[in-house]
């Protein structure tokens, strides 16, 4: 920066602060006073807009719109102009940060839907405390008041694995469509005071899990987007073309795959009991089995056998595959398969819940999810049985909240008849 430049900035420095200090400050608009003029009302605005309470929307726009117009160019002072616009730039930079941080990254964009970053629902589950040094499902729990930050029950937040989930087919003689509406035909239970939610994480990163991933089966592959996965899945295509590994950062589910270009297991994978071989190798790939307890089920069939790991204390979800992970053991001690959310457990709190006859209105009101059904559908439904159950929702592409929801089971009309279905509406007070 020139010597001008110095001066200009040390000029701007000072008007600022003689402005904190009460003072009504000017700066001439002759020369380079016209490039400091708009910051100096800038900062002033920061002052008074920013603390004690946070900007409105308007104040957001204005801001916004400040922070990205043009700095007029004077070609007979193209030097100053070339070395002053770096600094505007980094004092735009830092203004924005601080607002994204104050805002999340949907503050300038005007989208109120952004789910909720990981530190945003964790410090809600800290302020409620787990009453023990180390979170976990057996902490003692408080309890969340806010709930506000959770995610939403929608087709946007609850995970959902491709080809987990099949739609239902009517069979039934075709009726006249009956009015909209969510009617209940048994007695509705009553709902636990309070119940419990838990804060689930995966990896931040899909580049490094990945690499190490990659380092740790032994295998060698390039990391590519996967086009039939989903959004955020990638693939690790080893070095004759096989898809050995398939990963999806978004809902943090993984599938592994032995290749026929594979290492062969060690001897003494043959001759140890399949349970603990799939331990092991997990064990050897990272995946967490400590913050979660797992319960573990053996299967045996013709050339491998099948064990199923399931969290022992955490309640199952209302939908497949589960939370838990599937290994698939040969004979020869090599890991034919593993498929599963790969997750550890962060916080665990308890949270307030509607009663039922508030959740049977809410759904009413449209706040139902289906995993079958466009949530913009309106939708003429008799129910059959409830359920307290609970759904995997995401926070953001790296952490998950495991949530309680009612289960309102029955018949969904349709053109060609009944079917048979299940629609999931939140239970916690917000």
């Amino acid at each position: 920066m020139s010597e001008s430049n110095e001066r200009d900035a040390e000029r701007l420095d000072q008007a600022i602060e003689r402005q904190r200090a009460g003072a009504s400050e000017q700066i001439d608009a002759a020369g380079s006073g016209a490039e400091l003029a708009p910051l100096l009302n800038l900062a002033a605005q920061l002052d008074r807009e920013l603390p004690p309470d946070l900007p409105d929307p308007g104040f957001r726009e204005q801001l916004k719109h400040q922070l990205l117009a043009p700095v007029p160019v004077n070609r007979r002072g193209r030097r100053f102009f070339y070395d002053w616009r770096f600094g505007v730039a980094a004092a735009a930079l830092l203004v924005v940060a601080l607002i994204i941080g104050i805002f999340g990254s949907g503050a300038f964009s005007g989208d109120d839907n952004v789910p909720p970053a990981r530190e945003t629902v964790a410090s809600a589950l800290n302020v409620a405390g787990s009453g023990t040094e180390q979170a976990g499902a057996s902490a003692t729990p408080r309890t969340v008041e806010d709930t506000a930050v959770f995610p939403p029950i929608d087709q946007d937040h609850v995970v959902q694995i491709p080809g987990a989930a099949s739609t239902p087919v009517a069979d039934g003689t075709p009726e006249s469509q009956p009015s909209p509406g969510i009617v209940s035909q048994t007695t509705l239970p009553t709902l636990p005071q309070p119940a419990m939610t838990w804060l689930l994480t995966g990896p931040d990163s899909t580049q490094q899990f990945l690499e190490t991933l990659i380092a740790r089966t032994g295998i060698s592959g390039q990391i590519k987007p996967s086009s039939t996965d989903g959004p955020d899945s990638f693939v690790v295509v080893d070095s004759t073309g096989f898809a050995a590994i398939h990963w999806n950062q978004r809902d943090a589910y993984f599938r592994y795959d032995r290749g026929p270009n594979e290492p062969t297991p060690p001897a003494i994978r043959a001759t140890t009991n399949p349970l603990i071989t799939a331990k092991d190798w997990l064990s050897e790939i990272g995946f967490d089995l400590t913050s979660i307890k797992y319960a573990e089920s053996v299967q045996s069939s013709t050339g491998q056998t099948i064990i199923r790991f399931d969290p022992s204390e955490l309640p199952a979800t209302a939908l497949p595959p589960g939370l838990g992970v599937t290994v698939g053991v040969g004979p020869n001690g090599s890991i034919l398969f593993a498929e599963g959310f790969w997750l550890s457990l962060s916080e665990a709190a308890e949270v307030h819940l509607r009663d039922s006859q508030q959740t049977l209105a809410a759904a009413n009101q449209g706040e139902w999810f289906s995993p079958t059904i466009p949530t913009s559908t309106s939708v003429a439904f008799t129910v059959n049985s409830t359920k307290l159950s609970y759904l995997l929702t995401r926070a953001d592409d790296s952490s998950f909240l495991l949530q309680p929801v009612m289960a309102f089971t029955g018949e969904r009309w349709t053109s060609k008849g009944k079917v048979p279905d299940t629609i999931f509406v939140s239970t916690i007070q917000k």
